[in-house]
Formats: C-alpha cells, sequence, structure tokens
C-alpha cells in the first residue's frame, strides 16, 4: 500500500476527526462503554448551568435577604464560613466536571483518526490551563490541532472563571433593619372611680390640680406631652425607637346650644341678678358681669338623664354661629351695670358706660368622648396626627334640649357609682307654684347675692350635729362636731316629714343668710363643695367667719331629694365666700333659692321648707316626684369619668382675674372680693381672646367669638383639666387618716397603663447574592456546556478503556506499531518542535498492522 506522505509547505485541509472501533485478539467490535460518563459528563454541566439559573431566580425576588444573622462575632464566622463552603463546593464540583471530560476526551482522541501531532497537542493540553494556552500557541508553528487546542484552553478559562466566581456569589452583608416591640405606655385619660370612703369634699382633686391649667394654655408642646388642644393621647416611655407609632386617644366633644326661655332679671336695685330657665324649680343668682366675660351657670341639673355631663353658661360677649347667628338672646332691662358695691368714686368717671351689658346669652352645652387612633414621634412623643379628626371647624345654634328622666321613676342608687330607674305605676304629678319675692336691700358692702332679712334677727346657731345610721334629734351642740359618717351603702328612702325651721340673721352689716340645702348629702350637699371665696363681707374686705350651715338631706342613710319649694329670690352665688373658722380652707356652699336656716334640734330628710315671703310651705318629697321630671342622686353616675365633669367647673381653683366691677375698691388689686374667674373660666377666655371690659383695665375691642370655637376651648379646657388632674396630683397632709375630710375624695384617680408597638433601628447583617459574579459565572458554566459537546463527542464503539496518557498507556499502544516507533526513532535531535514535525502523519493508535499505519517519508 502506498504511503501517505506530508508536506509541510502545502498541507492538506484537516480531515474531520473520525473514531476507529477497537477490535479484540479475535477480531470482534467491542461493545459500547462509555454511555454512563457521556450521561454523567452533560448531567454535571447542566446542573451548574441550572444552579446559576436558580441563584438568578432568587437575587429576582430577593429571598435572601430574609436569611439575618445578628451581628457580631457569630456574623463574622458565618461570613468566612460562607466564603469557605462555597469555595470548597465548587472546587470539588469543578474537578469532578474536569475529571469526567478529560477522560472522554482521552478516549475520543485516542480513537480518532488525525495526525499524530494533532493527538499529542490535544492530550497536552488537557494537562492544565498553562499547558492549553501553550498547546495554542505551537500551533502557530505547525498548525496540527488549532480547533482541538482553543476548545480546550477555553474550557479551562471558564473553568478558572468559575473558581473565581463561586465563592463570591453568596456574602454576609451588614444592614439596617427596622424591629418592632412591644411597650407600655401611660394612657392619656386618667382612671377616676369611685372611691370607698365617702366624704363631704367630693372632688378636691380638681382644686388641687386645675391651678396648673391657666399655665398650660401658655406652655410649648413638649411641657404637656399627652395634651393636645381638646385630645388626650397615650404617653410613651423613654425609648430608642424611631419614626412613627400609634397609640389610643381619647377626645372631648363639647356640643352647645342656646337655652330657650331663659330670662334673667335684676332683684330690685340690689344689683344682683337671677338667671331662671324652664328645667326645674331654681332661680340662680348671679352677680353683675363686665362685657365681654364668661362665666360657669351654678345649675344643678338633677332632672336630666347623666345630668353631671351637662353645664350651662351665661356670658356678655356675642358668641355667632358658623351663619352669623346668635341665637337666643336674653335682653337685660334695665341693663346690667356695676354700682350697688362700687365705691361711689368710681362710678362718676367718664366711661362708666363701656361696664354696661344689655343682652346675654344662656348656652347649655353636653360633653361627649371621641375614641380615636394618634400618631406620635418616637423620639419627641409628641403628638404628628390623629384619625377622625375632631377638632370642629364650624357649628349652628340649636336649642339645648337635654333629655330628662321620666316624672314616674324611682332611683335606687349606691355609692359604687350604679343607679337604677325603676318606673312607678302612679304618678303623682304635682309642680311647685313659683313665687315672686321682694328682696330687701343687702348691707352695705355686701357682695354675695341678696339675702331676705328676718324682722326679728337671731345670733347663729351651732352647726347641726353629725349624721348617724339611727338618727335622733341631737340637742344644741356649743362646738363643731365631726363631719357625717359615709353614706350607707344601702339607702333607702325616707318618708316625708313635716318639721318648722326657723330663719335668723347675724345683726349688723355681716348677715350671712343661710339657706336650706336639698342637694344630695352623699356628695357633701352639693357639688360645689371645695369652691374658693369669690365675694367678701361687711364692704371690707373680709371673708364672713361664720361657719356655713347645710342641711344634709339626708337621715339614716336615705337618699336625699334634689328637688324642692323654690323662688325666685336669690340666695348666695356658688362663689361666695364660706369661711370656717377652724382653719379649713373657704367652700362655697350651694344653697337653694329658699333661704332658712335648719334648725339645730332636729335634721330630717323630708323637712318642710317655707317661703320667707309668701309663708308658702312645700314638701321636699312632694317635690322630688313632681313636675313632668324625675331626679337623681348625687351618685347617679353610669361614667364616672364623664359624670365629673360638671364638678370641674364647680371645683376649679379661683384664679386672680375679676369678672365684674361691682365690688369694694379696684377689681385687679382687689379680685377675690369681684367675683373672680375659675382658673377654667381663665383658660376658655384666654383661648377665646376675650378680655373683660372693667373700668380700670384697658379696654380692648370685643373678638368675634365664634360657636365652634367655644365648643373646641371648652373641650380644650376640659383636656387640660383631666390632664393636670393626672399629672398635677396633690399629696394630702394628713394621709395616714383615710377619714380625715380634708384629704378624703370620694374618688380616686389613678394612671393607666397601655401598650404600643414601636420600631427602632437595629444593625444586622444578611445573606447577599452578588449580581456581577453570578452572571460571569452564568456565562463560564454555559460556555463548559457548548464546549463539552465538541470535546467529548458521541459515545465510541468499540471502546478500548484507555481514558489517560501514560507510560504504561504509551508502551501499550506502541506494541503492534512498529511504523509509528520507527517514524519517531528517526528524529535525531527530540525537540517538540522536530518530534510534532515528524508527527504529522495521519493515523489511529487503535490501529493494526501495516494497512493501517501511514508512515511518515520525505521523498
Amino acid at each position: 500500500m502506498a504511503a501517505e506522505y506530508y508536506d509541510p509547505y502545502n498541507p492538506q485541509p484537516s480531515a474531520p476527526i473520525e473514531s476507529e472501533p477497537f477490535h479484540d485478539k479475535n477480531g470482534q467490535e467491542r461493545p459500547k462503554k462509555s454511555w454512563f460518563f457521556h450521561g454523567l459528563c452533560f448531567v454535571l454541566h447542566a446542573v451548574l448551568v441550572c444552579a446559576h439559573v436558580l441563584i438568578l431566580l432568587v437575587w429576582i425576588t430577593r429571598i435572601e435577604h430574609k436569611v439575618v444573622f445578628p451581628i457580631g462575632k457569630r456574623s463574622n464566622m458565618l461570613s468566612t464560613a460562607l466564603v469557605q463552603v462555597s469555595q470548597i463546593i465548587s472546587t470539588v464540583y469543578i474537578a469532578g466536571l474536569i475529571l469526567v471530560s478529560q477522560q472522554l476526551a482521552t478516549r475520543r482522541n485516542i480513537h480518532a483518526r488525525q495526525t499524530l501531532t494533532a493527538t499529542h497537542d490535544n492530550m497536552s493540553a488537557w494537562s492544565g490551563l498553562g499547558a492549553a494556552l501553550i498547546s495554542v500557541w505551537r500551533q502557530t508553528a505547525i498548525a496540527a490541532s488549532v480547533a482541538g487546542s482553543v476548545l480546550v484552553a477555553g474550557y479551562f478559562i471558564c473553568v478558572t472563571i468559575l473558581h473565581i466566581t463561586a465563592p463570591a456569589i453568596f456574602s454576609i452583608q451588614p444592614f439596617n433593619t427596622t424591629q418592632y416591640a412591644v411597650i407600655s405606655t401611660t394612657m392619656g385619660p386618667p382612671n377616676i372611680s369611685i372611691n370607698n370612703h365617702g366624704s363631704s369634699n367630693p372632688s378636691s382633686f380638681w382644686l388641687d390640680s386645675t391651678p396648673v391649667i391657666p399655665y398650660l394654655s401658655h406652655s410649648d408642646r413638649i411641657s404637656k406631652i399627652g395634651l393636645e388642644n381638646g385630645t388626650l393621647y397615650d404617653v410613651l416611655p423613654a425609648n430608642v425607637g424611631e419614626g412613627e407609632v400609634f397609640v389610643n386617644a381619647l377626645t372631648f366633644n363639647v356640643t352647645c346650644g342656646f337655652v330657650d326661655s331663659a330670662s334673667i332679671t335684676p332683684v330690685g336695685t340690689t344689683g344682683n341678678w337671677t338667671v331662671d330657665t324652664a328645667y326645674d324649680d331654681h332661680v340662680q343668682p348671679i352677680p353683675v358681669l363686665a362685657p365681654n366675660t364668661f362665666k360657669w351657670l351654678r345649675y344643678y341639673s338633677y332632672n336630666f338623664q347623666d345630668p353631671w355631663r351637662h353645664s350651662l353658661f351665661y356670658t356678655s360677649a356675642n358668641i355667632t354661629d358658623s351663619q352669623g347667628s346668635t341665637g337666643k338672646l336674653v335682653d337685660l332691662n334695665p341693663p346690667m351695670r356695676p354700682g350697688a358695691r362700687m365705691d361711689a368714686s368710681r362710678r362718676n368717671v367718664s366711661y362708666f358706660d363701656e361696664a354696661t351689658v344689655y343682652t346675654m346669652q344662656v348656652i347649655g352645652c353636653i360633653v361627649t368622648l371621641i375614641n380615636q387612633t394618634a400618631v406620635v414621634d418616637a423620639q419627641s412623643h409628641l403628638l404628628q396626627r390623629v384619625y377622625p379628626l375632631s377638632r370642629k371647624t364650624s357649628s349652628t345654634w340649636s336649642q339645648w334640649n337635654p333629655e330628662t328622666i321620666p316624672a314616674n321613676a324611682t332611683v335606687s342608687s349606691s355609692p359604687q357609682g350604679t343607679t337604677t330607674i325603676y318606673a312607678r305605676s302612679e304618678p303623682t304629678p304635682y309642680r311647685i307654684k313659683r313665687q315672686s319675692t321682694n328682696t330687701t336691700e343687702p348691707n352695705p358692702g355686701s357682695t354675695g347675692g341678696p339675702q331676705p332679712q328676718n324682722p326679728d334677727p337671731e345670733p347663729p346657731r351651732p352647726p347641726p350635729a353629725p349624721q348617724d345610721p339611727d338618727p335622733e334629734p341631737a340637742p344644741p351642740q356649743s362646738d363643731p362636731k365631726p363631719p357625717p359618717s359615709p353614706q350607707k351603702p344601702d339607702p333607702e328612702p325616707a318618708p316625708p316629714s313635716s318639721g318648722d325651721t326657723s330663719s335668723s340673721s347675724q345683726p349688723g352689716g355681716n348677715t350671712s343668710q343661710q339657706g336650706s340645702n336639698n342637694t344630695p348629702a352623699s356628695s357633701t350637699g352639693n357639688p360645689n363643695s371645695g369652691q374658693q371665696d369669690s365675694g367678701q363681707q361687711n364692704g371690707g374686705g373680709q371673708q364672713n367667719s361664720g361657719t356655713s350651715q347645710q342641711n344634709t338631706g339626708q337621715q339614716g342613710g336615705t337618699q336625699p331629694t334634689s328637688a324642692s319649694t323654690s323662688s325666685k329670690a336669690p340666695s348666695n352665688n356658688g362663689n361666695t365666700s364660706s369661711g370656717s373658722s377652724n382653719g379649713q380652707s373657704p367652700s362655697s356652699i350651694p344653697t337653694s333659692i329658699i333661704t332658712s336656716t335648719p334648725s339645730v334640734s332636729k335634721v330630717e330628710t323630708g323637712s318642710t321648707t317655707q317661703h320667707s315671703s309668701t309663708s308658702t310651705t312645700s314638701s321636699a318629697a312632694q317635690a322630688t316626684s313632681s313636675g313632668q321630671f324625675g331626679s337623681v342622686t348625687y351618685y347617679g353616675m353610669s361614667d364616672v369619668f364623664l359624670d365629673v365633669w360638671w364638678e370641674m367647673f364647680s371645683q376649679a381653683a379661683i384664679s386672680r382675674f375679676p369678672s365684674t366691677d361691682d365690688c369694694p375698691g379696684f377689681p385687679w388689686s382687689n379680685s377675690q372680693a369681684c367675683n373672680p374667674l375659675t382658673v377654667v373660666e381663665q383658660f376658655v377666655m384666654e383661648d377665646l381672646g376675650l378680655h373683660s371690659i372693667l373700668l380700670d383695665s384697658p379696654v380692648r375691642p370685643a373678638p368675634k367669638i365664634t360657636l365652634h370655637d367655644l365648643e373646641n376651648s371648652l373641650a380644650s379646657a376640659t383636656a387640660a383639666s383631666y390632664w393636670a388632674a393626672l399629672y398635677a396630683k396633690a399629696g394630702g397632709l394628713k394621709d395616714d387618716d383615710p377619714y380625715n375630710i380634708e384629704n378624703v375624695n370620694n374618688y380616686r384617680v389613678e394612671s393607666m397603663t397601655g401598650n404600643a408597638t414601636i420600631s427602632y433601628p437595629f444593625t444586622a447583617t444578611r445573606l447577599n447574592i452578588n449580581l456581577t459574579p453570578l452572571i460571569l459565572g452564568l456565562l463560564a458554566s454555559i460556555g463548559l456546556l457548548l464546549l463539552v459537546f465538541w470535546l467529548v463527542g458521541k459515545p465510541i464503539e468499540g471502546d478500548s478503556g484507555i481514558d489517560t496518557i501514560g507510560v504504561l498507556q504509551i508502551v501499550w499502544l506502541m506494541r503492534t506499531r512498529p511504523d509509528l516507533q520507527r517514524i519517531v526513532s528517526d528524529v535525531d535531535e527530540p525537540t517538540v518542535e522536530n518530534l510534532r514535525e515528524s508527527g504529522m502523519v495521519y493515523t489511529s493508535m487503535h490501529g493494526h498492522g501495516s494497512a493501517e499505519t501511514h508512515p511518515l517519508t520525505n521523498g
């Protein structure tokens, strides 16, 4: 057979690599043995691609960021371990890829029919990336296997890229996150409950706490955290949180209307006035009011459902609604002006008319609650916003129509604040006829309401004896006795009884006529206990030192009646001094318009009262069921928190600002004798921009006051008072004595604990996927999959099983190839170039005999 020679100057085109089957000694072709390895090789490369695609999908969804580790020593160890584990896994996996691919490529090169130099170049390139690059470089001298060398070099380049990118795909990344925690808060509204120790000082906590209210209207927001206008919101403790926190909030909603059929009339020429309404048989005495002044009206609304949530006010400032209406104005005829108690020298000024009032408004208001959600700043603790909005921007006048108790109702109450109303089968309609009274001139210098005078005055008598569960007529006592015992928890109505009361007055100019108090005894006989003195007697600015007496209206724990016979004859105003001679703080006692001194020998629940002018008598028991209204006791409360609202106005501390010129001296220097404003009234007037027009003060133009502004101001004053009751508690001087009358309240004010969810910054570490090494690794793995198809080919028939080239394999392969041995042995200098040049002959390593040998000749 002719030999095939190699011409280095005119190389033949590269023939496709063809594999020849290997035959055993018997000349039979061996079966295919590389199916498993081929499948394993392709699966390993495909899994590598899929792994990168899966990691890319995870990166898109950022699921890996949910794997969070706390920062610290543990996170450092995890970061190092992650890199090392990634490196180990990638190295082992890639080593397996190279092992399988190299074996399959070796088998293919052994069976391929190609030049001996090409076989050499391909086999040496699988030694590594460096060997592959050198093999590619040698193709520049003799191009025996350019494609094969480049493919192997490309394969190793992709493997190198994977070695770099695999450990860099995952990392531990520090980040700032937000963590949530539930913290305790101090709830905005206080917890006001009935105290088991009853006393005759029911709500002195208002007197103790309200002095701070005027300062709240001028304080910055940081000084009154928990209070914002008419809203009370929960207060956060010191924390490291950030952002906004949702807490509970409570807003007071005050709704006001005009009182229809109200009248304000003078009492003779005394300078005193009375306010009459259609809701009961009482007329309320008021002193002269300066223009642009707002005052609370001491009105006992026992006939109302939830009576203590209603309050009456009167004002000399015209209040208009959103439509410009002034509601129901009460014309004063004659006009109200100072004079009865004013120094004569001050009445002769040229601008005296500036203190004259021609019309007034009588306003009724009710308070309700709005539960809200507030958003506060975690660091400043200040209110940011509140939902739903509650501050009014418009309001229109309407008639004030409080819901009243039916006349055929029996009230059963207990000191715990529960009230049950039972309907009676047979109502006894009876209405007390109002009697007009001509009241005599007051004593000179008196600032209280006019007092009916007895033609035969007697010296004041000692106070009545204390109550007893089994009452007996008490003999006269020369010294004041301790306070009455706590109210019986299971009171029973007392049958009406008649008794004579005598009227007495103090001789001289300091006459303080006492009235029969028909207000409930369980609340100290009146919701007005604790009110500071607002007027002075004798014209000399001294307080009346006589001990104020009151009819407890209760015998043996029975419930008192709240409605009694009355007339339009005025008694002392609620702000009138009731000085105490035993060192106690003065308290004003709200008295019935029926002015009489109770007998010291007998105290009866159903005592008969006698009008001093008309001698018209009526039983208090009859008054309870008379007319169209029923009545409730002082403890008739459905919600103690709201039911102390009335007492907030009654028990508020006295300010230093006068409300009238009708007093001796100069109002600003003698404000206590000039019906001073309470601090709550002061708060409302300052919030509205009202300034009383007094003769010795600069006259300011009256601002335009709208109804919704008034309602908002009352709501703000209410919220400020409740806030002060919680945070400005005053301690008693005798805390160890729970029955001390000066320190025991019928109410207990406590803070409540709530909770809120707060967020705070937190630095942690999380698992992170780096996109750049991931993309490079994906491209490299795809390149490996494509290259391996070309390098390993398809399974070979008649495979000999040789998958690597070593000395032993070469000796075995050359055992039957003397032609190849002769060709190689003819090389004088075994340099790589010379050997590669001598091996440029087509052959197959699995060929047999001379028929398959193509020796290399030079011609």
